[in-house]
């Protein structure tokens, strides 16, 4: 059974003849009733001293966890920013490779080109020949 302190200061007891002395008897309850109080006091202290304890210790794992997560997370970033440069890079390189193979499609058609066109007559080295007149062939003569 479990007595508080407003149980003891509330407690009354019969008067009998022989009984004990009614002030004592509440002196005593009162006195009780305070060291009761007093007691409950002090064991409230040390699990609100304990509860602040493990409260800290708490906080602080959840700290560190924070640090460790932010630490990741820098980490992810720094990760990203490298694989944008390298995709960046990537491309870069793509886009020069396609430039030389269209530069280099556009030079074999240009020679294609220039090789299947007639080429110019060449004049002789001795100069112009006179042209022969025509003659008739004809019957008789």
């Amino acid at each position: 059974m479990k007595v508080t302190p407003l149980d003891l200061r509330q407690q009354r007891f019969k008067t009998v003849m022989r009984g004990y002395d009614r002030g004592e008897v509440q002196a005593f309850l009162l006195e009780v009733a305070d060291d009761i109080k007093e007691h409950a006091q002090t064991e409230a202290g040390l699990i609100v001293r304990e509860a602040e304890g493990q409260r800290d210790l708490l906080l602080q794992k959840a700290q560190g966890r924070l640090e460790d997560v932010q630490r990741e997370i820098d980490a992810l970033r720094h990760k990203r920013r490298e694989v944008e440069n390298d995709i960046e890079a990537l491309v870069k390189n793509l886009n020069s490779s396609l430039e030389f193979i269209r530069d280099q499609d556009q030079r074999s058609r240009d020679e294609r080109v220039l090789l299947h066109r007639p080429r110019p007559q060449e004049a002789p080295a001795s100069g112009p020949q006179p042209i022969a007149p025509k003659t008739e062939t004809g019957t008789g003569g």
